[in-house]
């Protein structure tokens, strides 16, 4: 080591489906990602601000909003609540049935 001091390292676990569904953006993927990042390991909700989502995957604020509704649209996300300065917006983790389904290992 050269005596820095080292940033923590934040892994994201995320199902293989993710990387399968070809309806997915580059920039979706990584708003995924990020939401995956926040997650605990008993439960798929999770509640972080635009701004941390932002953070985390390396985009501007202002996009995260429209992959966050996209990936609803895709089935990927559930979105409760609109955000603002008093309470984040939750979003619940899913995988799309019909990507599940279309899986396979092999």
């Amino acid at each position: 080591m050269d005596g820095t001091a080292s940033a923590q390292v934040i892994f994201s676990y995320m199902p293989i489906e993710v990387f399968l569904d070809k309806r997915i953006t580059l920039e979706q993927l990584r708003v995924l990602g990020a939401l995956f990042s926040f997650r605990g390991k008993d439960s798929n909700t999770v509640f972080p601000s635009r701004k941390a989502i932002a953070k985390r995957c390396g985009m501007h604020q202002s996009n995260i909003s429209t992959a966050t509704t996209a990936l609803e649209r895709l089935g990927w996300l559930t979105k409760i609540g609109k955000g603002g300065f008093s309470k984040a917006t939750r979003y619940t983790i899913t995988v799309p049935e019909t990507v599940a389904d279309s899986a396979t290992v092999g």
